[in-house]
């Protein structure tokens, strides 16, 4: 095999509904449009263990591999190299994603045993190094890529951003089917970037090692084209749009989005698809038209109910804005999931009672994701606590804080304890539902199985 790319297992995602690993689809389409054997390894959406991942990598020995990495999933990936080499894995290993982008040279630094990193963008990145390490050609050129040579790293300068998104070729589904069987939804990428300034975004961060610009649009043609196939091809019903901010900036971006509703809706196409959005996108004559199109979910950052933890985080918005695009969006009867954060190293004791009054106040949204502020390497955040002194630093990857107010970390450790209980408990209900759908699959298939028939010479 020429190229294996692989999500490895995240052990503090093993209660979510885990879908498609698109940054490996797209990848996979890339290299295969070049003529490359490329197989996706998702052991994240597989629930394997480390131990399992790595004897299926030794049993395809890939001439590269190539392993994308979130920060929850260092340790593992780590683990996993080790393990690689110590079973005489030769390969060329190289890592990429948010982490390695944000962390290049310490990642370097930790892991004499990883040969290049990919930080930005692979699109570009990553093929050019596959076709120059299978040429036998000198690699330690290339845009956008890190390594070390003898005892230094080396860092090369950054690969422009991708310009036009509709030049990139639909991601590979190989693993679309199985998520499909496990009644999970696919999902798309409409564009790439934020053009927010949030100092805790990973997505913010990562886009800004690169040139060009840092938010960036498929147009509604190039989308509705990639739906159609999904409808086609694999019977999708509902879709989950990935983008980190579904609307772009000013005007052209909501006229784009604009542009995708009225495609959808002349092509009449049977789907449902839900989004991610700031709230100061939310305006009720777009969003009557994104419904009419099939919107049903849209997942809103709102983060907090108090005006100045938002001043703080730099979210350019306030707290009327989050309960006008709620209020909204419930008027309109379309299902609202909000991102919130209840404590953070700054926030006083009077601060989380408000946040709390908030919540109340708007019927008590459903959240996508509501956890205390994370610490994403390389981001704003992480300088800001460091120069503040609050910044706990456990290893290069793992990160906390110390709280001003000793109440709130005592609310949110018994607010956490009672989500952990839950996600426990979701993750038992999950693999019950996957097994029995896999059963009816099996058994399904079994029942409509031909006979095989033997043909005498």
């Amino acid at each position: 095999m020429s190229v294996l790319l692989v999500d490895p297992p995240c052990g503090s995602r093993v209660w979510e509904p885990h879908s498609e690993h698109l940054g490996l689809g797209y990848l996979a389409a890339e290299l295969r449009q070049e003529g490359h054997e490329v197989e996706i390894m998702d052991a994240g959406l597989l629930r394997w263990s480390v131990r399992k991942t790595c004897r299926e990598i030794l049993k395809r020995k890939p001439a590269i591999l190539g392993i994308s990495v979130v920060q929850p999933a260092i340790k593992n990936t780590l683990f996993i190299v080790k393990l690689l080499r110590e079973q005489g894995l030769k390969s060329h290993i190289c890592v990429g994603g948010h982490f390695p982008t944000l962390k290049t040279e310490v990642l370097l630094e930790k892991c004499s045993l990883i040969d290049s990193v990919v930080y930005g963008e692979g699109d570009i990145t990553f093929p050019l190094l596959v076709k120059k390490l299978l040429e036998k050609d000198n690699w330690k050129d290339i845009k956008g890529i890190g390594y070390r040579e003898e005892d230094k790293i080396r860092i090369n300068p950054p690969q422009p951003l991708v310009e036009n998104l509709d030049n990139l070729p639909f991601p590979a589904r190989d693993t679309l089917p199985l998520v499909l069987r496990w009644g999970r939804n696919a999902m798309a990428i409409t564009s790439k970037g934020c053009y927010g300034r949030c100092i805790f975004c990973g997505p913010r961060a990562f886009y800004q090692r690169s040139p060009g610009r840092k938010w960036r649009g498929r147009s509604a043609e190039n989308i509705v084209e990639e739906l159609k196939l999904l409808h086609k091809n694999w019977g999708v019903e509902t879709v989950d749009f990935l983008d980190d901010n579904f609307f772009g900036p000013g005007e052209k971006g909501r006229k784009r989005v604009e542009d995708i509703a009225r495609s959808i809706i002349k092509e009449n196409l049977p789907l449902r698809f839900s989004i991610e959005c700031r709230v100061d996108n939310v305006e009720k004559k777009l969003f009557s038209l994104l419904k009419k199109a099939g919107l049903y979910e849209v997942r809103l950052g709102v983060e907090s109910g108090v005006q100045k933890i938002l001043d703080r985080y730099q979210k350019d918005t306030d707290v009327e804005d989050n309960r006008k695009a709620i209020r909204i969006l419930k008027n309109l009867d379309i299902d609202c999931r909000i991102g919130f954060i209840p404590a953070d190293p700054w926030m006083s004791f009077e601060d989380f009672l408000e946040n709390g009054q908030f919540l109340h106040e708007m019927g008590s949204p459903t959240a996508f994701n509501i956890t205390r502020l994370s610490v994403v390497a390389g981001t704003p955040l992480e300088e800001i606590l460091r120069k503040e002194g609050k910044l706990i630093e456990r290893s290069f990857y793992d990160f906390d804080y110390h709280f001003s107010d000793k109440r709130v970390k005592i609310l949110y450790s018994i607010y956490r304890a009672i989500q952990i209980a839950q996600n426990l408990y979701h993750r038992f209900i999950s693999r019950i539902d996957i097994s029995l759908r896999d059963l009816k699959y099996y058994l399904r298939r079994k029942k409509f199985t031909p006979p095989s028939i033997s043909v005498s010479q």
